[in-house]
Order: structure tokens, then sequence, then C-alpha cells
């Protein structure tokens, strides 16, 4: 098995100025970046310029939601020297673009959120960009999530931010290859 990778999620590009000054910061693997579109990932891009940090944009933005800004997106990530490891579906923040939160007991495929995910697929997977899941907001709710973790690995996500450490097993259930 190999470590687990270590990322630090940015508010802003001034914390991550400052971060990239702190002795250390090279033990870590790379950053979230939040919120992201093109004019922030250009200033995003001009910090890590040289460095070997990986990043995980996230998609989290009301651009989301149109098919032309996520092909603009994807060709400038095409032509970035950002090193993608994968994209991270922002669901809390699409859903509240949206004016909805999602209740216990709902996966995000049983919300509008399940459209923009599919989307998301077909936008940038054949491209070669990864794709992680939304987040699970009820730890509590391991059935729930256990759901929602098998239609991720069915659209071909890979990965899943977890809010709590209980999380963690059913997630990792869900990804492990079978015998």
């Amino acid at each position: 098995t190999h470590a687990p990778m270590r990322f630090i999620r940015c508010r802003n590009a001034e914390l991550l100025a400052r971060l990239l000054e702190l002795k250390g910061i090279e033990s870590i693997d790379g950053f979230v970046i939040p919120k992201v579109d093109i004019p922030s990932l250009t200033i995003y891009e001009d910090l890590l310029k040289g460095s070997s940090f990986t990043v995980m944009p996230t998609l989290e933005t009301i651009g989301v939601f149109d098919a032309g800004w996520c092909d603009e997106l994807r060709y400038f990530l095409d032509q970035s020297c950002l090193r993608v490891l994968a994209l991270r579906i922002g669901g809390n923040d699409l859903l509240r673009l949206l004016g909805m939160r999602r209740n216990r007991g709902v996966i995000s495929y049983d919300t509008p959120l399940g459209a923009v995910i599919s989307q998301l697929v077909l936008k940038f997977k054949p491209h070669g960009y990864q794709l992680s899941a939304p987040v699970y907001d009820y730890f509590q709710d391991r059935t729930t999530l256990a759901r929602e973790v098998q239609h991720d690995v069915q659209m071909g996500l890979v990965g899943k931010t977890v809010i709590h450490p209980c999380q963690a097993e059913v997630i990792e259930a869900a990804f492990r290859i079978s015998e």
C-alpha cells in the first residue's frame, strides 16, 4: 500500500502564496483549489509554476451548469502547467446555487446534482481528467453514504472527500477492488 496523499485546501491565492513560503511545505503533495474559474486558476498557476505540487481544483461555481464553460475550463487545463490529480465536485455549493440542500437519506444522484455529475463525467473523463465525488454531510448515516458511493464508483469517479473519519471505511470499501 502507499501512504495517503496530503493536500491543503487554500481559501484563496493569497493564502497559497503564504503557505508556499513555509518551511517544510514540500512534505505535502498539493493543494485543493476552491471555486475555480479560468481567472482564478491563472493566478494559482503563476504561484505554482515550476513546483512539483499537484492540485485538485474544485468545481463549485455557477459556470459548472454551462457545458460551454466546462469546455473552456478543460481547454485551459489542457494548456496549463498545473498538475491536476482530480477535479473535485463541490456538491453542496452547487446545490446552494440552485437554492437547494440535500436531506439526510438522499443521495446526490436523486437531486439535480445527478445530472451535473453526468455532464462533468462526459466533459472531462474522456479527456483524461479524473473526478472526485461530492461529500456526503451526514456522517452518522452510513447506509445512505454506502448507496451514494456505489453510484460514485459506477460513474467512474475516483474518490470522495470525507467530513468525518468514520466515513473513510465505507468509502474505502466501495472503492476496493474485488478479488
